[in-house]
């Protein structure tokens, strides 16, 4: 095991996040990384072992200040707080900031692509990453899944153990940039029907959730009256 000075060193953008903060704590217990961790709220940040730096990704220099000796780069944006073109230029910064610095490892979590409906929240992920390959980031795309926490909007549901594995994904392609580096990594835990995840959700909350069957036509009646964005979750 290399002393700490000598671990290479993985930036992990978003840290207070469902996502980062899954990163920082795999990459905690394995040991043979350095952690650090950039966060708008260093406030909130995890504590030990970890260096933390405030950095608004918005800002291409305080992202390259970050990013200085730098191995490898989780990144990571939120489309819902700022917005498909912010997050684009978000993503574009990382990218360009990584390039400065001479990062050999970037990891990002995108989406695929979907033609005819085109999810802003999605297309703005998949921009980043071509933004990625046509400058030459050495880069890994994970393709995240449906997070149980997607649901925090319409249930009062606990937190899950789902986007709380994501680091263990990131620490396997960081382990085999032979292996994963200029490829896309597709993550899935489970596969779940819509009655696995009534029973699932039941066990969870201690209450009953039913699962109501509906035909073609009812479903798509629904569709007018969903945004495209939200409409494939």
């Amino acid at each position: 095991m290399p002393t700490a000075i000598h671990k290479p060193l993985v930036v992990v953008c978003g840290a207070t996040g469902a996502q980062g903060s899954s990163v920082v704590e795999h990459l905690l217990q394995d040991g043979g990384y350095r952690v650090r961790a950039l966060t708008r709220n260093p406030d909130g940040a995890p504590a030990q072992r970890v260096e933390t730096v405030k950095c608004d990704f918005g800002s291409l220099e305080q992202v390259v200040i970050a990013f200085q000796g730098a191995y490898a780069v989780y990144g990571v944006t939120n489309f819902w707080e700022h917005g498909e073109e912010a997050e684009i230029q978000q993503g574009k910064n990382l990218a360009d900031a990584a390039k400065t610095c001479g990062v050999r490892h970037f990891i990002w979590p995108s989406l695929p692509h979907v033609p005819i409906i085109e999810p802003r929240h999605w297309e703005s992920k998949i921009k980043v990453e071509k933004y990625l390959n046509e400058i030459g980031i050495p880069t890994t795309v994970l393709l995240t899944p449906f997070f149980f926490e997607n649901l925090y909007r319409v249930l009062p549901i606990m937190r899950l153990a789902d986007a709380e594995d994501i680091g263990a994904w990131v620490l396997i392609a960081l382990k085999n940039p032979k292996t994963w580096v200029g490829r896309r990594l597709g993550i899935c835990v489970q596969k779940l029907t819509p009655r696995d995840y009534a029973s699932t959700l039941t066990e969870a909350l201690n209450i009953p959730v039913t699962l109501r069957e509906v035909s073609e036509g009812q479903f798509e009646a629904v569709r007018p009256h969903v945004p495209d964005d939200l409409w494939l979750k």
